[in-house]
């Protein structure tokens, strides 16, 4: 049990500043795709910052939330220390990382439409930019179980769902992060091998 509590705090810690790094990844990307219009560039880089700060405001917090440290996985009473709210210090975080992540799920469609491209390419576009919103399903979804854990019979239980679903929220959002620059590394291969494929058959 310590040891699961242990792994708790370790997630719950690096989650900031991972997510963090997931986040900045594909603001800057919209950044770099809509440098023409300086209004929305200036939005993203104020929002980039306010978002490095709460990371490392919250992040003090979650090192901090149990004085002793081990007080966490040992509890307040073995160790005669203190512990802050831990619910509503993670009910706070994953409310802010569900706002958050929804404001950059609608950036890039509400900047796609000031894009001098064809409705089928604008389409393409979003399609592949909005992959974001499965991040906002798994943050939400996150956001249940640190609810649910409140009125938990077994916060065990729950506790370890809601340790999967942030580690899940992590990975798609990665892959979420990766998917525009994948998408044209394929289709400019594709183009290389159909160019390759019709200067054979001349040949």
């Amino acid at each position: 049990m310590v040891l699961f509590l242990k792994t708790s705090y370790v997630i719950h810690v690096l989650y900031g500043p991972v997510i963090l790094t997931v986040k900045l990844s594909i603001l800057f990307m919209l950044a770099r795709l809509f440098a023409p219009y300086r209004k929305w560039v200036a939005f993203i880089y104020i929002f980039s910052a306010v978002l490095g700060a709460y990371t490392i405001a919250i992040l003090v917090v979650k090192i901090r939330i149990c004085k002793p440290v081990d007080a966490f996985w040992l509890g307040p009473e073995a160790t005669n220390g203190t512990c802050l709210n831990v619910l509503l210090v993670f009910l706070a975080d994953t409310t802010f990382s569900v706002i958050t992540d929804l404001i950059i799920f609608a950036l890039p469609i509400t900047l796609i439409s000031v894009l001098h491209l064809s409705l089928m390419k604008k389409l393409r576009v979003i399609g592949i930019l909005a992959a974001g919103g499965l991040v906002c399903i798994v943050t939400i979804v996150r956001l249940v179980w640190v609810v649910v854990y409140q009125n938990s019979a077994d916060r065990t239980w729950t506790t370890m769902r809601t340790n999967l679903v942030t580690c899940a929220e992590i990975a798609v959002g990665i892959i979420c992060a990766c998917l525009p620059t994948t998408y044209f590394l394929v289709n400019q291969r594709c183009c290389s091998l159909s160019l390759l494929g019709d200067s054979g058959g001349r040949m």
